[in-house]
């Protein structure tokens, strides 16, 4: 693997049971059958021994209410209400979060669960002593968690090198009607970092310690880890044209921390009315322009200007559409669209899944911008390559955008699940596709046993088959290229191209390995190094 700087620092259910479960893990993006989705859940109920306020029930930032965390009591709960301030305005209910018992610093997270009230809400942190605005974009907090949908939830996290008096600033956000209302809960609570939990070794070194557990497994398919949590899609209206440009320009400046033109670039790109020809659908074009910089990029281009044989666009359009009852699990799929030439194809997502975060979608178009050709006659090798490629996009997106992971619905657990066993499957420190270290089961403590990615697919019908490659799937294959292989002779999606991609994987950097394992709430072994 070719290891490179962390960018920007921070930029198909089991073998017809065993395999048919797992296989479930494999064909949802396309056209497979998935397990049935539950009944909505509820927030979970509030610590009875943690600490409770109140939020001020006015509209002012005044009267605050405070939380004081210490090394014996490091958690607190605090209930508040919100109120949406108008586009432009910010009005902010202020908790204080008192952290000096930590002086050597910690990390701070705030899980908030926001209610089924009026408002959608936005949240930031401040450090103390600094100004809390009153209109216009914030520029003083440490960390945020915008535009939270009524009845969902989130975490915001920050890691601080000193204990102080933070400022918790709960607000509707600037699209919902003005003086809305809604009420949220707050559990805070600070980890603290030990010389243990910051280990003196590389990013390389650790993942030779695969596979990495969960700690929380309800964040994963219960098909894999049993789980009493019900699978439920997100509720709601999906994001409007200016909403979805809010969510885009807040992951794009967490994907690019020191990078602004690069940001510029991708609302450039969303704006382009090339690419809203093709995609109308904000959240769709949203989840397209977060292609940028991840294997997937090259779809950018083959989606907006790649040309059948006889000159038309190769893809006339991507959008929500209504699947059949038979396809209500599935994602995504490629369809002909109907015209006179049989090459035009239309990329449909399942309008089951509208309402979910746009970026839950950019790893599907990277798998489904691979199919080109007629989709009934795609091999079971053509889906396990895609989802070598979809599950590093996912990888690459939660490693800078740790929140998805986190987001809890059907679709989050999914892609959650997938990313998982591309994590976990590979010897060494290396990503791979045959073995794991040790031969251990790539999801440790379920009870599926499945010691490598490729395990998923193997005892399927058409294993031996090839169908025809594409030059997309050839710029994939040059992004992932480590330093002095060639690319293969040929770009057929078979066992032997999947055995070269097995042996490359030059996309992701270790740290960022590492930091989609921390997204991914996953147990990393605290070892440190010694010396003689």
């Amino acid at each position: 693997m070719r290891i490179r700087s962390f960018r920007g620092k921070i930029g198909k259910l089991v073998s017809l049971l065993i395999v048919g479960l797992l296989l479930s893990l494999t064909g949802i993006a396309c056209q497979a059958n998935a397990p049935k989705p539950g009944s909505p859940t509820s927030n979970p109920a509030i610590n009875p021994t943690a600490v409770s306020a109140t939020a001020a029930s006015d509209n002012s930032v005044r009267n605050p209410f405070a939380l004081t965390l210490t090394h014996i009591s490091p958690s607190a709960t605090a209930e508040g209400k919100l109120t949406a301030p108008g586009y432009g305005k910010q009005n902010y209910s202020i908790f204080s979060i008192d952290t000096n018992d930590f002086s050597s610093g910690g990390i701070l997270t705030l899980e908030i669960f926001l209610g089924d009230g009026e408002s959608d809400g936005s949240f930031d942190l401040f450090p103390e002593g600094a100004a809390i605005p009153t209109e216009g974009r914030v520029e003083t907090s440490v960390a945020h968690l915008y535009d939270l949908k009524r009845g969902e939830s989130g975490i915001l996290r920050y890691e601080f090198t000193s204990g102080q008096v933070f400022q918790f600033g709960a607000t509707g956000n600037w699209f919902s009607p003005e003086n809305a209302t809604n009420t949220f809960t707050i559990i805070a609570k600070v980890e603290i970092i030990t010389a243990a939990a910051t280990p003196s070794v590389s990013s390389v070194e650790l993942l030779a310690l695969r596979p990495f557990k969960p700690t929380d497994t309800s964040i994963f398919f219960p098909s894999v880890y049993a789980s009493e949590l019900p699978l439920t899609d997100a509720q709601g209206e999906p994001p409007s044209e200016e909403e979805a440009k809010k969510m885009l320009e807040d992951y794009l400046k967490l994907r690019y921390l020191n990078d602004p033109d690069r940001v510029k670039e991708g609302i450039a790109l969303y704006n382009n009315p090339e690419t809203f020809l093709k995609i109308s659908s904000p959240t769709l074009r949203a989840a397209f322009v977060a292609l940028m910089d991840t294997v997937g990029e090259p779809a950018i281009d083959y989606i907006l200007y790649a040309k059948t044989t006889q000159g038309n666009p190769k893809v006339a359009l991507a959008r929500f559409s209504k699947f059949p009852e038979n396809r209500s699990n599935t994602i995504a799929m490629v369809t002909k669209f109907g015209l006179d030439d049989p090459e035009v194809v239309a990329i449909e997502f399942n309008e089951r899944f509208q309402a979910e975060n746009p970026f839950l979608f950019t790893n599907t178009f990277a798998h489904e911008a691979l199919h080109q050709g007629d989709r009934d006659t795609n091999s079971i090798v053509e889906e396990e390559i895609c989802y070598s490629f979809d599950t590093l996009v996912y990888l690459e997106q939660i490693a800078y955008y740790p929140e998805l992971a986190r987001l809890g619905t059907w679709l989050s657990r999914w892609m959650n699940t997938n990313a998982l066993s591309r994590l976990n499957s590979g010897s060494g420190s290396e990503l791979g596709l045959y073995d794991s270290n040790g031969n251990q089961p790539i999801w440790p403590d379920s009870e599926i046993d499945t010691p490598s990615f490729d395990e998923r697919f193997v005892d399927n019908p058409g294993r031996d088959s090839k169908s025809p490659g594409n030059d997309l799937l050839r710029q994939y294959l040059e992004r992932i290229a480590e330093n002095g292989n060639a690319l293969p002779d040929n770009f057929d999606f078979s066992v032997e191209l999947l055995r070269w991609i097995s042996d490359n994987q030059a996309e992701l950097s270790a740290d960022e390995l590492i930091s989609a394992a921390k997204a991914l709430g996953l147990e990393i072994p605290n070892i440190t190094t010694s010396t003689k």
